[in-house]
């Protein structure tokens, strides 16, 4: 999508704004090439003109922390005025839905929105935005926290930002931009996927596709049926034929109940009729579908009602009044599959819906054809617009908010990335270097280790989870000024978004004071200084600058022992002041010891105020990769 015309004033400007203190503040918009542009910040008074793109910027210099500012921008024919903009700290809170996560679902919603009146806490929300091309500008508006507010802000977020806020006694403001189940290559700039190893392939189809994209005018519908008109003989003609009524398909494959996972990894037709009498004729019906893997397009009598590439989202589509006549109707629906558990899931709403809330049951009677395997035509096109491709939200929703003056970023993403935890830590230090370079200045990071979640344990797959998080610890050392905030303890087994977020977000703030204001604030929880071994006992020393180690269960669980064997066993043990002592059945002399090394692991170690020890392991041994081929042979 194109957006025309371009603002003459970048809404990140706007009524209630946080701006960067103690730093030089650009501040920016778009005009007739070669206008004279006055902007005045307070007492700042800063002139420019519009370059031949039309793009003028103004440099407002360094200023303490302070307000309310009023922001005028003036010049021919142009006088925007703005109010109650203050200069305090400003971050940018990023990732995918654990940061998106709303403090309205938060368990401690009820109390966290009573004390939301906190008028020196601000959002700016980007809206969801996935293009193929850099976007020059992001709507939105800066939102006070009140309790009316901030059950849509980042449960995250909001806690990190209110505690930095009490704590500095400035205005702490938030852009929250984040998209859930993206993976950091969504987020990642093209130079810096065009730097990993595993993304070149991606990267270079993507180039081709964008590449015919812009060969038909940008036209994204005819771009889409141009492929499927290549590959799929069912989606041929005006109507698919597919999708068309007047086919026969009683040669088609009868579905023995309900539509589920499992079907050919490629394309595939579904048909069904329904009968259409009463007072449903005329009038608006919802087809209601359940979470759908990868791809569908639905027709209803051979007219497309919808399209949809959200992985974990159910779907509704309206059906208007006008093309619903009386008698027998036809639904088609044509899946495009990546995995043999993909299609249609397995639970969900899969039924058409009329006008007074009753309802067609939908869970038996399909028809279906499998089109082309996917091993014959390869990659589909993409759908401009889904979240899943590289680097389409770098485009839509951080290029449009750079050269904004930052502290820095705070980061909760990687669900979406378990598989690739050899890589992550080098992915996300370049891609928060090339933020920093758009952004104009090193970005202090916080990094949310991801909590526990393993709803349908597998033998062949445990323990990716914990490798993930042991990258994401690595990650920390590879970016300057950049702390890790522990979720392990507050993790659900069943629920990868754990509902908890105050003690996540708390742990940020206590990083950024400590490591970026120079506060007296515990930084981190318990870290493991050095262990020695008497006998079949293993002792462990932690640094610990939230005061004694607490168990923050029922007794200490999470550790393990390994001998000469490298069987490692779950170990009893107690706490006694910053010692904990370990000993483990059949371990009659430990080599190795494991906290929290688990994809759901028991995490029981804390300190006095509510940190969370971080996981670890002393043996560096080869652990299978749960994500390799296995050999053949």
């Amino acid at each position: 999508m194109i957006r025309t015309p371009l603002p003459v004033l970048h809404p990140l400007f706007a009524d209630h704004a946080v701006l960067q203190r103690d730093r030089s503040v650009p501040i920016w918009g778009w005009t007739e090439p070669g206008t004279e542009i006055t902007v005045t910040l307070g007492e700042d008074t800063v002139p420019t003109v519009a370059d031949a793109a039309g793009r003028w910027e103004a440099s407002m210099p360094p200023r303490p922390a302070g307000g309310p500012l009023i922001l005028t921008v003036s010049g021919p024919c142009i006088a925007i005025r703005h109010v109650d903009l203050w200069r305090g700290e400003l971050w940018l809170a990023s990732g995918q839905s654990n940061m998106q996560f709303p403090l309205a679902d938060d368990t401690d919603r009820a109390t966290a929105l009573v004390d939301a009146d906190v008028p020196e806490l601000r959002f700016f929300l980007v809206p969801a935005d996935a293009g193929p091309e850099a976007r020059a500008y992001t709507p939105g508006t800066w939102q006070p926290s009140t309790p009316g507010t901030a059950g849509g802000f980042s449960a995250v977020a909001w806690y990190a930002a209110r505690e930095m806020a009490r704590r500095l006694g400035v205005a702490v403001g938030v852009i929250q931009s984040c998209w859930g189940g993206t993976s950091i290559s969504a987020w990642s700039s093209p130079d810096v996927l065009d730097a990993m190893p595993d993304q070149a392939g991606p990267r270079a189809w993507l180039s081709g596709e964008i590449a015919r994209w812009q060969a038909m005018d940008r036209d994204a519908v005819a771009y889409q049926a141009a492929w499927w008109q290549t590959w799929d003989p069912g989606s041929r003609g005006v109507i698919p034929r597919h999708a068309d009524p007047a086919l026969d398909d009683r040669g088609w494959d009868i579905v023995p109940g309900r539509p589920g996972p499992g079907t050919p990894v490629g394309v595939v037709w579904y048909r069904r009729w329904v009968s259409i009498i009463g007072d449903w004729e005329g009038s608006d019906l919802i087809l209601d579908l359940p979470w759908i893997e990868d791809e569908d397009t639905t027709w209803w009598n051979g007219r497309q009602i919808g399209s949809s590439t959200e992985l974990w989202g159910h779907r509704h589509y309206r059906i208007p009044g006008a093309q619903v006549p009386a008698g027998r109707q036809l639904i088609a629906i044509r899946l495009r599959t990546s995995r043999p558990d993909s299609g249609f899931q397995s639970t969900g709403i899969l039924a058409l819906r009329g006008p007074r809330g009753d309802a067609i049951d939908l869970s038996h009677g399909w028809r279906c054809q499998a089109g082309p395997l996917q091993v014959e035509y390869g990659r589909a096109p993409p759908h401009f617009g889904s979240p899943f491709l590289p680097g389409v939200l770098f485009h839509g929703m951080i290029a449009p908010l750079q050269p904004m003056a930052l502290r820095g970023v705070l980061w909760y993403q990687g669900e979406a990335d378990t598989h690739r935890a050899e890589v992550y830590a080098r992915h996300l230090a370049a891609m928060i270097r090339a933020w920093g370079q758009g952004f104009r200045s090193d970005l202090a990071t916080g990094i949310v280790q991801l909590a526990g979640w393993d709803p349908q344990p597998a033998p062949e797959k445990r323990d990716h989870w914990a490798l993930f998080r042991e990258a994401q610890a690595a990650a920390v050392g590879l970016i300057p000024l950049a702390g890790l905030a522990p979720a392990i303890d507050v993790g659900d087994v069943a629920d990868i978004h754990p509902r908890r977020k105050a003690p996540v977000g708390l742990r940020l703030a206590r990083w950024a004071l400590a490591r970026v204001h120079g506060q007296a604030v515990p930084a981190h929880g318990p870290r493991l200084e050095r262990w020695t071994v008497d006998g079949v006992t293993a002792t462990l020393t932690f640094h610990s600058p939230g005061g004694a180690l607490v168990s923050l269960g029922k007794g200490l669980r999470g550790f393990a022992l390994a001998g000469e064997d490298r069987r490692f066993v779950a170990a009893q043990g107690e706490i006694k002041d910053d010692i904990v002592r370990l000993s483990a059945p059949g371990v009659e002399r430990p080599v190795a010891v494991r906290y929290a090394f688990a994809d759901a692991p028991e995490a029981t170690l804390g300190d006095a105020i509510g940190n969370a020890a971080e996981p670890f392991r002393t043996d560096r041994w080869p652990v299978p990769d749960p994500w390799a081929t296995p050999s053949v042979g």
